[in-house]
């Protein structure tokens, strides 16, 4: 959803209006989206081709890795939008203020979850067990 506001925001009379150094700013933004959707989107793709829809450590392993790592990119396009949406209201001040207070903000709570999220993620995968029919055979 997020990737479609960004998208739609660039085909606005308005975005003609901006400043160039914005329109960059706000192409960053679209850029950052679309690397976390890609980290995103990855170990489904391995899952399926790579080890055949079989569940496995390694699978597991790379999705809490790469859904980590798409937190990134997501709270630097996050603080890029709350920079352009408090800038044009408030000033360059403001905005710069605003945008890296919250990635800062963003950056420090993940440093902070990430490990409480990646062990409850294996404590649960370990504890539950699955079923490893393959849809290949």
């Amino acid at each position: 959803m997020l990737f479609g506001f960004q998208f739609n925001g660039m085909f606005q009379e308005a975005f003609v209006d901006l400043h160039v150094a914005l329109r960059l700013i706000a192409c960053a933004g679209l850029v950052m989206i679309m690397i976390a959707i890609g980290l995103l989107i990855a170990p489904s793709m391995q899952h399926r081709i790579v080890e055949r829809g079989e569940d496995s450590d390694r699978i597991l392993s790379a999705t809490t890795t790469l859904a980590a790592l798409a937190l990134f990119p997501l709270a630097m396009a996050l603080g890029l939008d709350i920079f352009m949406a408090i800038e044009r209201t408030f000033g360059v001040g403001a905005g710069v203020g605003v945008g890296a207070s919250f990635f800062i903000l963003a950056i420090r709570l993940l440093a902070r979850l990430g490990p409480s999220v990646r062990f409850a993620i294996r404590s649960l995968w370990l504890r539950k067990p699955y079923a490893t029919s393959s849809i290949y055979e």
